[in-house]
């Protein structure tokens, strides 16, 4: 029975339930002189009655069979116990209850972590970089390019078009007509009549009467013909063409004012992934002055321990905040690099960059309603929306175009490279000149896109109504989350103020030995909190600064200060 008496008084030691006061240094040292709490003394006597409750038992069942060895007799068969505590004098009693009292001692010094080398960038810098290099911005630029090209495809419809062609044909034989085959019988009739009548003829025509009978066959068309030939197209009156090339004009702008915004919507990320990355590097920091302290109490715990005035709980405790201290440490420096590796990507780097400063942003100046009036003014989305409406009205117009009627002239030249056929002139260069007249007449197609871009109209002037109310609101919202972040952030200043001084007591009070180290545990938790919440409160408060001077059409460069 003494024995159980021993373990309740290592498990209330080393149990925060069985005791209020556990670390009172008074109390703990009293013990010792025949003094005990009220309510130990009362767990004592219901003890002795046998009438402590199950689960305390059961606790002090656990360390108290450690404290006996058996051994078996094999001469007698009986079972004989020997206290191990009498022969060893110098074991502690955590030994005696069976519990190591090997302590993991850290000696060596701390050193600031080391972090992945990378090139320093200012905000401003990572913004005009990210300007440039920007992968997904460069591909974003090639809509101008190609809006570009569209505007030039459309003077190809008001522009002459110019083109030569050369044809060769191979016949399977020439075409040919022989005079004195087809005109014998004809001159078997006029021989005789010319012979009596030879002064009614000139000597041209009798030769030409007389060589109708010995002439080569004449050439039709022959066997073997090249032609070349140029055709000029010239659009004279093209009403619907013309207005296509104004069109195409906006459609350039358009995509300009797009690709602004892109730019914009980028360089917002490539801020808020800067002060992310700067938010890391503050918890690398934080967590390694946890870590410091953590050592510290540690070390305090273990000289307590080997003195004979700690408990192992106090080790293990200490053993806890220093791993968890440097796991948290691990954890900061690689979610740090993940922040470098996200800022890298959006600069187009392959290295991992490092931020040169702090930079600090300047706040909108001016009252809700005159930022709320240069927000409907200066955002992208609500000038991107006026563009695409003006371009909408002038694809209605080129719609209304078609109804007009339209004129062309053709030139058509062409020459022939082989012999001329016998019949016929043998110029072998032509040319003509045409023109065509087109007037539309009906066609239910045009009257169908014309009632679609009235609808398209209507519908963008409710986007831009929409668009305005829409920035209103997010100046309003932008402003008044700014005003909480700000007060977050005072608030999480006081906490870890309060914080750490609670800290630096708790622990004062536990290396003068009033104190525990699960009072230590707790206070270092509740200053890790808050450092925690102001880390986020400040990143929280710069996010939302940054929102502000979007919502409002600032550009962030200007509004940067290093």
């Amino acid at each position: 029975m003494k024995r159980i008496f021993i373990a309740y008084a290592i498990f209330t030691r080393t149990n925060p339930h069985c005791h209020r006061d556990e670390g009172s240094a008074f109390r703990n040292a009293n013990v010792g002189r025949g003094f005990m709490p009220r309510r130990r003394k009362r767990h004592l006597l219901n003890l002795a009655a046998g009438k402590l409750p199950p689960y305390i038992l059961l606790c002090l069942l656990s360390i108290a069979v450690p404290v006996y060895a058996k051994d078996t007799d094999t001469d007698t068969g009986t079972d004989t116990v020997t206290d191990t505590a009498s022969e060893q004098d110098t074991q502690s009693p955590l030994e005696a209850a069976g519990l190591s009292s090997a302590v993991t001692i850290v000696t060596q010094d701390l050193t600031p972590p080391e972090l992945t080398p990378g090139p320093q960038i200012t905000l401003n810098q990572a913004l005009q970089k990210a300007a440039g290099r920007n992968l997904d911005l460069q591909s974003a630029r090639m809509e101008i390019e190609k809006a570009k090209a569209g505007l030039s495809k459309t003077w190809g419809l008001v522009l002459p078009i110019l083109q030569g062609k050369f044809e060769y044909t191979h016949m399977d034989h020439e075409d040919t007509l022989d005079l004195a085959e087809s005109m014998g019988p004809l001159s078997n009739i006029l021989g005789p009549l010319v012979a009596d009548n030879l002064n009614l003829f000139t000597p041209q025509q009798l030769s030409d009467l007389a060589g109708m009978n010995n002439s080569d066959p004449l050439l039709i068309n022959p066997q073997d013909k090249i032609v070349g030939s140029i055709d000029l197209m010239v659009p004279l009156v093209k009403p619907e063409a013309w207005l296509q090339i104004k069109t195409a004009r906006q459609g350039v702008h358009v995509a300009e004012l797009s690709i602004q915004d892109a730019e914009r919507k980028l360089l917002l990320g490539v801020s808020q992934a800067y002060f992310m990355v700067l938010t890391t590097q503050n918890l690398i920091d934080f967590h390694f002055s946890q870590m410091k302290t953590a050592k510290e109490q540690l070390r305090i715990a273990n000289a307590r321990f080997n003195a004979g005035r700690a408990m192992r709980i106090d080790v293990i405790r200490a053993e806890t905040d220093f791993e968890q201290a440097s796991s948290a440490l691990q954890s900061s420096l690689l979610t740090f690099d993940n922040a470098r590796d996200t800022l890298g990507q959006l600069l187009g780097m392959d290295d991992l960059p490092l931020p040169a400063d702090s930079p600090t942003l300047e706040v909108p100046k001016g009252d809700v309603n005159a930022l709320e009036k240069q927000a409907t003014d200066s955002r992208m989305e609500i000038k991107i929306i006026g563009a695409k409406q003006t371009l909408l009205e002038r694809q209605k117009k080129t719609v209304q175009m078609k109804f007009l009627p339209t004129l062309d002239m053709v030139w058509h030249g062409s020459y022939q490279f082989t012999d001329m056929p016998d019949m016929g002139s043998d110029d072998k260069s032509r040319w003509a000149l045409m023109f065509s007249l087109t007037i539309p007449l009906y066609d239910h197609f045009r009257y169908a896109d014309l009632d679609m871009k009235r609808a398209e109209i209507r519908q963008e002037q409710i986007n831009l109504e929409n668009a305005k109310q829409k920035a209103s609101l997010a100046v309003r919202k932008a402003r008044r989350d700014y005003a909480n972040a700000l007060v977050s952030v005072t608030t999480a200043e006081k906490q870890i103020a309060l914080a750490m001084e609670g800290l630096q007591l708790t622990e004062a009070a536990y290396r003068g030995g009033r104190g525990t180290s699960l009072d230590v545990t707790m206070a270092r938790q509740a200053h890790t909190s808050a450092g925690l919440n102001l880390a986020t409160a400040r990143l929280k408060s710069q996010l939302a600064l940054l929102s502000y001077l979007d919502a409002v059409g600032e550009e962030l460069a200007s509004h940067v200060k290093q």
